[in-house]
């Protein structure tokens, strides 16, 4: 499959005045990055799609089993993850920032995913 490639920030990359494309590996990376800073109900074609950031935001003390639940239910909406085979989650309660990174496995390769919430 075939996406228009996304920088980090979600705009449109443009090189030379033409749209940019990312494809295989790198293009479910993306799908997935997108689920995750989608937040859950968001959408309002599809209100089950994306990761309920109620689990992280207005918490006094964030559970991070709640946040590994969450993020394991918003991974596995992207149809090409098989599994989840790991999840690394630290949250900065002094900058209320919270980093994950995880291994999937889809369509039979292994993905490496980081993002920040």
């Amino acid at each position: 499959m075939k996406s228009l490639l996304l920088d980090d920030t979600g705009d449109l990359v443009m090189e030379n005045g033409e749209l940019q494309f990312v494809s295989g590996k790198d293009e479910i990376v993306q799908c997935v990055r997108q689920l995750i800073r989608t937040n859950l109900e968001e959408w309002f074609l599809n209100p089950a799609m994306g990761f309920n950031q109620s689990v992280v935001l207005g918490q006094k003390r964030v559970n991070i089993e709640d946040v590994r639940e969450a993020l394991v239910y918003t991974i596995e909406q992207e149809p090409r993850i098989e599994s989840v085979e790991s999840i690394n989650i630290e949250f900065d309660n002094k900058t209320r920032v919270l980093h994950v990174s995880f291994i999937a496995i889809a369509q039979g390769e292994e993905i490496e995913v980081q993002e920040v919430i």
